[in-house]
């Protein structure tokens, strides 16, 4: 076993029933009450990406951008809204377990953002976030679902990519600029730009850690103990990195061995 625990140990994949639960279905589809562990993660909270409204595309020829082999989904995700977590915290608040507690989401955070302004790049800590993603109310509805206890805050990532490679491919070509210009975090080879890429140097990773882990604890008002890889791959010096600050638990073993974690590590 990796000295770290690995994933909660657990995901239950209830299929159908739980989808067809969570997505507002019958209410009968599932009996909560019989099951004996459920974890309920989701990443990307605090993400501002992919866009940030439906008529950000009006006029872009997407294809340029080359963006990989995203799902469909992609080109119209963006950042959460008031709405989206007041409605997900009555959701979970009236799934009552046997234990006589609410469903509870844990919701895995990236904490920084950037943003093309004005000429230069700026960057965003949560909660705040670049203009164009501005969600009035939403970090209230985060607080009052945490008061409900339904909303287990966790670290997943700091910007979610590569700043420099962001720095760089965004504003490469007239498309680029185009997008990057109106808050669209797609850009020519950002699924190759990911934030713990092998070749971004330690003591930057480190260091972007540290500022993610210490804004986390502020805005939360506790420390981080668990982490979902941005782009479930790392390695092993990711991994040293993480045990060093506290980070006990990995989840998302699906990919824990990729890119470079030594043998025998898992």
């Amino acid at each position: 076993m990796n000295r770290i625990a690995t994933a909660l140990g657990v995901l239950i994949v209830l299929g159908l029933a739980a989808a067809a639960f969570l997505m507002g279905g019958a209410r009968g589809a599932a009996d909560w009450g019989r099951l004996r562990a459920v974890v309920l993660e989701s990443d990307d909270w605090g993400f501002a990406g992919f866009v940030p409204a439906g008529d950000s595309w009006d006029g872009l020829d997407r294809a340029a951008l080359s963006p990989g082999r995203f799902p469909p989904v992609y080109w119209g995700s963006t950042l959460e809204d008031s709405s989206d977590v007041a409605e997900l915290a009555a959701l979970l608040a009236a799934a009552v377990g046997r234990d006589g507690l609410p469903a509870v989401l844990q919701a895995n955070y990236v904490m920084a953002s950037l943003a093309w302004r004005d000429g230069a790049w700026c960057a965003y800590a949560w909660p705040s976030v670049p203009p164009a993603y501005g969600r009035p109310g939403l970090w209230s509805a985060v607080a009052v679902a945490r008061a409900l206890g339904v909303w287990r805050a966790e670290f997943h990532a700091t910007w979610h990519y590569d700043p420099e490679r962001r720095f760089a491919a965004g504003r490469e070509t007239e498309t680029a600029r185009a997008a990057t210009g109106r808050g669209i975090t797609l850009f020519p080879g950002s699924e190759r730009a990911r934030e713990l890429g092998p070749w971004r140097e330690p003591a930057v990773l480190a260091a972007e850690l540290d500022a993610s882990l210490a804004r986390f604890s502020e805005v939360f008002g506790r420390p981080a103990v668990s982490i979902i890889a941005p782009d479930y791959t790392w390695n092993g010096a990711a991994e040293e990195l993480w045990e060093s600050r506290g980070l006990t638990v990995i989840q998302a073993k699906r990919e824990q061995r990729h890119p470079g974690l030594p043998g025998g590590s898992a």
